[in-house]
């Protein structure tokens, strides 16, 4: 597997490098200092993931995203960024970024989102999980609410059906309706963010 790391900071990129390298075996890495260079690469090159900084000194991030969504080019994207600006993030996801990393994170963090990307799914940085659902209580009927619960505890439909006393059809719409309402696009991110609000919302009561 073949990972890029664009940054314009020689410091982040070997950092990222050395985490990387130490804790996920058969994982190729090489680095870019500016989007014109990767750009390049992919010309004549395949690249499977690339960790991007949205800000570069020859280019937006963005321009990069947006490049690789258009072309149709086969490269797993995850943002790592020090902006907790929501219509950043927002922005990214729409151009179908895999990983949204805060700078600020944790090293086991971004080893983590990796392996996550790796695996097929979707991670998000729980700042924006929970940012995204501050209002979620207020958005969603009580049923909604109840089986957005049960998603981020891991239940499929029939388990939720089983333990609302409702048919999986029913359990169906309340999924559709939740992922309509918070801007779902698949499971696995309704599961990560479910999981992060009602954490938080347990541990609040435990300190109160």
């Amino acid at each position: 597997m073949i990972l890029a790391i664009v940054d314009d900071h020689p410091l982040i990129r070997q950092g990222v490098k050395t985490i990387l390298q130490s804790s996920i075996s058969d994982l190729d890495i090489i680095d870019f200092e500016c989007a014109e260079t990767i750009l390049e690469h992919l010309k004549h090159s395949k690249i499977d993931y690339a960790i991007v900084d949205l800000f570069l000194r020859d280019a937006d991030g963005f321009d990069l995203l947006e490049y690789i969504q258009d072309n149709s080019i086969y490269t797993k994207c995850i943002v790592f960024t020090s902006s907790e600006d929501y219509r950043d993030y927002r922005h990214a996801m729409k151009l179908g970024v895999q990983g949204y990393v805060l700078k600020g994170s944790l090293p086991e963090d971004l080893i983590y989102a990796v392996k996550t990307v790796i695996r097929g799914r979707r991670y998000i940085d729980p700042f924006f999980a929970e940012t995204e659902l501050d209002d979620a209580s207020d958005l969603l009927t009580n049923r909604e609410y109840e089986v957005f619960e049960l998603i981020g505890k891991g239940c499929n439909n029939t388990d939720i059906a089983e333990q609302l006393y409702i048919s999986v059809n029913t359990v169906k719409k309340h999924v559709s309706q939740i992922f309509s309402k918070l801007d779902i696009k698949e499971r696995t991110q309704a599961a990560i963010m479910a999981s992060s609000h009602f954490t938080g919302r347990r541990n609040i009561k435990k300190n109160d």
